[in-house]
């Protein structure tokens, strides 16, 4: 049940990333919003640790394990709020929608899961097929988006390597460790890129990126990553990748409560088609497991006969 609620509230967070994103960048480089959100991420998340009496491990399995998450932050964050500059948030979330795919064939290959069952290919498919239909009237990129699409794009694959590679490590961390220990490492390639990308002339931001940018750290950072590396160890790497295919639907709906955004028909109708994707996905599971506790009851009466 705790895995459940966690996968839940990753989810939930997710969706809100792209439209905060967006909203961080409007009057602040790119730079600087993702600088600001790790740095009081790091900090906070330290504290965090702190408080509840932790300590960080700097060697062996773990070390090498905030590093394979690092990977998914540093290289991730730095791609996606370049793309964010000109990319619409809707966009941003169709890209990381991909992530299931890329993911199942990494991990697939590098951790011999096997994800791609006949079934769940299928659903992965019309999921992906559903995320096309979703943004089919928004996804028209001009010549100056198309680098900032294959940047984006470029942060997905990222994201997946980061995932499959800390589920190969297997450090067995506690997830506020890894959080804070991920983050700490990622600070110091933040300031490199800040030093060097960062406008001379400082600019007052508006509230609305401030608050985007605290928002970020606290729930975007911190809790959604302790959540995020808590199902990761639980969860295999595939199905904690669903989490970019159902987080698009719901920023749909936040775009349009609170960003003025239309509902079209293509949108609702993509997204049921993602939903029944994710049935059908999870439902193999469910299914072949009911499958073996019939087999195995039945073998049971068997031999008591």
């Amino acid at each position: 049940m705790k895995v459940v609620m966690a996968y839940i509230a990753v989810v939930l967070i997710w969706s809100t990333t792209p439209l905060g994103i967006k909203w961080s960048v409007e009057s602040v480089f790119f730079v600087d919003a993702v600088f600001a959100r790790m740095a009081l991420a790091a900090l906070l998340s330290w504290i965090l640790l702190k408080l509840r009496g932790g300590a960080l491990c700097w060697r062996g399995a773990a070390l090498r394990s905030y590093f394979a998450a690092s990977l998914g932050i540093w290289g991730c964050m730095l791609l996606v709020y370049w793309s964010a500059q000109t990319l619409p948030s809707g966009v941003m979330s169709v890209l990381f929608g991909l992530s299931p795919l890329i993911t199942g064939v990494i991990a697939t290959l590098v951790l011999g899961e096997r994800a791609f069952t006949p079934v769940r290919l299928l659903s992965l498919l019309l999921a992906l097929a559903g995320l096309v239909v979703v943004f089919s009237g928004d996804m028209k990129l001009g010549g100056a988006q198309l680098p900032a699409l294959l940047v984006n794009l470029a942060a997905v694959v990222l994201f997946c390597v980061s995932a499959v590679w800390v589920k190969r490590v297997d450090a067995a961390v506690d997830p506020q460790q890894q959080t804070t220990g991920t983050l700490l490492i990622s600070i110091p390639v933040f300031i490199l890129f800040w030093s060097l990308l960062s406008p001379a002339q400082p600019v007052m931001p508006g509230m609305r990126s401030v608050l985007s940018i605290a928002y970020l750290a606290v729930f975007g950072s911190v809790i959604g990553f302790v959540f995020y590396f808590y199902i990761l160890r639980n969860l295999t790497a595939s199905q904690v990748s669903l989490i970019p295919m159902m987080t698009p639907c719901l920023a749909i709906l936040q775009g349009y409560l609170l960003n003025d955004e239309v509902l079209v028909p293509t949108t609702l109708v993509g997204a049921a088609m993602i939903v029944f994707a994710l049935a059908i996905y999870f439902g193999e599971g469910v299914l072949s497991r009911m499958g073996g506790g019939l087999t195995k009851l039945r073998e049971r009466a068997v031999q008591r006969r």
